[in-house]
């Protein structure tokens, strides 16, 4: 006979959880549906049987079972019958009524079985009736679950279109931001549309602080064993997570992402990893930041968002994990934030290499003449802290800072005579000294790095009322970065001593250039000097001229070298 009591099953997971099945509700959705299928066939109410271990069955306690003395009849061979065969099982076989029993789908890694009364004559007729009706109900269920994929198919189509236009994004991200966008900001922008398609709980954005080395140290290598690498988050999304989590996960994985992106899912249901997870953390994905030899960080998803609902299918359990797929994202994604990183250290390499090219051609001109020395560089600050104020944007300013330091680099074609002269200039002399802007546009014009500080030194010299030089430009026909310019070089001019002046007092300077707004200079430039005047006045007390270095300095009592063609006796 078999064995009629209340059933503890396992769970779906194979786990040491239990749950007792009590109600009708409690079945899974695919052994109600054939339940109900079989009800309706026969216009009776089955009992529902379960198979917890090999050859043990249970009763299932549902709502509307089947009490009849039919279960003093049925053996475990006839469910075991039924479930093996995936048929239906005639038994206890009378005048009037028999026993049938039916297999049920398996469901939570369980079979199930169920047993009715009938009265229907022939038996076969029954039978085949029962087998029509289970089958009608599997290609039902058939229908619905090929309903089902599609919809997830569709769905997963959606998120591979989102992914591609994600992607398609973060490069054009790259082309329009070039050095405007820093990594961090990068990131900041792209984690939470990254996270549409990933549906991580949390997105971590981590970076290895500023070494000496451009090639990083892994974490766990011998070469970091005694120093250990100084992180820092750079950006974040979703829920926080601790800083000594995200420092044991890089410890843990973080060597081993340099070789591929690392997965680990410690969820139940799932392939329970060889390692503990580290606390609050039941999935990660970590990617390495790399370009070339360089590492530059790592990014991590950690904990996916759950889908709704409980597990019935392995594509549900699957949707609860990272896979190949969230790995490959997020990979793709950090081997474009590296690339970024990559580029933004090239530009700041060459943007350094620029300025040390211009400071250069600064110190040529003004090897030619000790008495101007570090007035470039004063004119070149005052000019930047006007045209913040007048309203230029950060990159704007740095650009129009840089003109001022060329601006008097059409000098080296002047003449020492005509530049050194302690006394007023003959009018050749000041023809020869007006054509240094011509002189400097002529020196700059072929370096295309350098185009935009073309406006700016070309005429910084022109005036308001159009008397100026080089090409006699009045009111708003001179370009902005000229007028800006020209309102710095002259107080820095009036200012500084010269060998046949000193420099004027400052309040002196001020009213010459009160005087002349409007007349000589734009009136919105020098009211923006005026609105400044603290930080010009804080500018020019602090600054201290840079030093020239020289390769080798010669002691008190050292005589020079005496060059070959000096040294007399050589034959000629």
């Amino acid at each position: 006979m078999v064995e009629v009591s209340p059933l503890l099953m396992k769970s779906a997971t194979t786990t040491t959880d239990r749950r007792a099945i009590t109600h009708w509700s409690d079945l899974a959705p695919a052994v109600r549906k054939a339940v109900e299928t079989i009800s309706a066939a026969f216009d009776a109410s089955p009992t529902v049987w379960v198979e917890a271990e090999q050859g043990v069955w249970y009763r299932v306690p549902v709502e509307h079972g089947d009490t009849s003395e039919l279960a003093d009849q049925l053996t475990t061979e006839h469910l075991c019958e039924a479930a093996r065969s995936k048929r239906i099982r005639c038994f206890a076989e009378s005048e009037s009524t028999y026993g049938l029993a039916a297999y049920l789908p398996r469901a939570a890694g369980a079979q199930y079985a169920a047993t009715l009364s009938s009265r229907l004559s022939p038996p076969m007729l029954a039978e085949r009736l029962a087998e029509m009706s289970l089958e009608r109900q599997g290609l039902d269920t058939r229908i619905e679950d090929l309903n089902a994929e599609n919809d997830s198919f569709a769905t997963q189509l959606m998120s591979d279109l989102e992914e591609l236009s994600f992607l398609r994004s973060m490069v054009d991200q790259m082309g329009s931001a070039a050095g405007s966008m820093g990594l961090a900001d990068m990131a900041n922008q792209t984690l939470p549309v990254l996270n549409t398609s990933v549906r991580a709980k949390s997105l971590v954005l981590v970076t290895l602080a500023e070494q000496e080395s451009n090639s990083a140290a892994e974490p766990n290598s011998e070469d970091n064993a005694a120093a250990p690498v100084e992180l820092r988050v750079v950006s974040h999304f979703g829920v926080p997570i601790a800083e000594a989590t995200v420092r044991e996960i890089i410890e843990r994985f973080g060597a081993s992402a340099r070789r591929g992106p690392v997965v680990q899912n410690w969820i139940e249901g799932g392939l329970t990893p060889t390692t503990s997870p580290p606390a609050g953390v039941q999935s990660i994905v970590v990617s390495c930041l790399e370009a070339g030899d360089r590492l530059w960080g790592w990014l991590i998803a950690i904990n996916r968002q759950e889908t709704a609902g409980s597990w019935e299918t392995s594509w549900q359990l699957a949707s609860d994990e990272f896979g190949s797929g969230e790995a490959t994202l997020i990979t793709t994604t950090a081997a474009i934030l590296a690339m970024q990183a990559a580029n933004l250290e090239m530009l700041r390499e060459k943007e350094q290499i620029l300025v040390s090219v211009v400071r250069s051609l600064v110190s040529a001109i003004e090897s030619k003449d000790p008495y101007t020395r570090g007035h470039s560089e004063r004119v070149a600050l005052y000019t930047r802290r006007i045209a913040e104020q007048v309203g230029y944007k950060t990159e704007s300013a740095e650009r129009i800072y840089l003109a001022a330091l060329l601006h008097d680099v059409g000098k080296i074609g002047v003449s020492d005579a005509t530049l050194k002269k302690p006394g007023k200039l003959t009018s050749e002399e000041y023809a020869e000294i007006s054509k240094h802007p011509d002189e400097g546009w002529a020196i700059l014009c072929d370096l295309e790095q350098l185009r935009y500080v073309l406006p700016g030194v070309l005429h910084h010299h022109e005036r308001w009322d159009g008397r100026g030089y080089p090409d006699g430009l009045a009111g708003e026909a001179i370009p902005r970065d000229g007028r800006v310019m020209a309102v710095a070089d002259a107080y820095d001019a009036m200012t500084s001593d010269r060998p046949y002046r000193p420099g004027m007092p400052t309040e002196k300077a001020q009213a010459i250039l009160s005087e002349g707004s409007g007349v000589q200079w734009d009136p919105s430039c020098v009211a923006a000097f005026f609105a400044c005047l603290e930080d010009i006045h804080r500018i020019k007390e602090e600054y201290q001229q840079r030093e020239r270095r020289r390769r080798k300095e010669l002691l008190p009592d050292e005589e020079p070298l005496e060059l070959p063609h000096e040294v007399t006796g050589l034959p000629e």
